[in-house]
């Protein structure tokens, strides 16, 4: 998407307009939305089995676990910003593991073949699933990347748009 200086100050007066008097979204820049969030977390598809990519995969508890935090990365094929995510996470993926959170891939337009995902889910050490149709939709996803935190089976973060790895880790949800 190309922005002019005007395309981007009008877009920030829409979402700041938006925004006033929003206690749970937070506009971070004109490119990220956070908001934090406390409702059941939709149910993850089954993970997808692939021999090339699970033994270097890093693992992940189940997401009802208590005290469970896990870092859901939707991401798509098409998307640059995903591939940036994703690799800035994976360089980072032993600060999550060592503080206990789990790190899996979703893959959208994927149709919920493993098969079709499988080129997507192979950019990061992580658990993949693909998604079927409609199951975006579940989880609000209008763009890629989107991320999710969840924390013993509840969504509690949701942002929208690029972070890097060090900014999530700052805000991650500890109650």
């Amino acid at each position: 998407m190309i922005h002019t200086h005007g395309n981007i100050s009008a877009l920030s007066l829409v979402l700041l307009s938006l925004c006033v008097g929003c206690e749970r979204a937070a506009v971070v820049d004109v490119e990220r939305v956070v908001e934090r969030v406390d409702a059941p977390a939709p149910t993850l598809p089954p993970p997808c089995e692939d021999r090339k990519h699970d033994a270097g995969v890093l693992a992940a508890p189940a997401p009802e676990a208590p005290g469970e935090v896990e870092v859901l990365i939707f991401s798509s094929d098409w998307c640059d910003a995903c591939d940036r995510v994703l690799a800035d996470f994976s360089a980072r993926a032993g600060e999550f593991s060592a503080r206990g959170v789990g790190v899996r891939h979703l893959i959208t337009q994927s149709d919920g073949s493993c098969v079709r995902a499988a080129t997507v889910g192979r950019r990061a050490p992580f658990i993949y699933h693909a998604l079927a149709a409609g199951e975006e939709a579940r989880w609000a996803i209008r763009s890629t990347p989107t991320i999710w935190v969840t924390r013993e089976n509840r969504a509690r973060l949701y942002i929208e748009g690029e972070i890097s790895a060090e900014e999530l880790l700052e805000v991650l949800p500890s109650e």
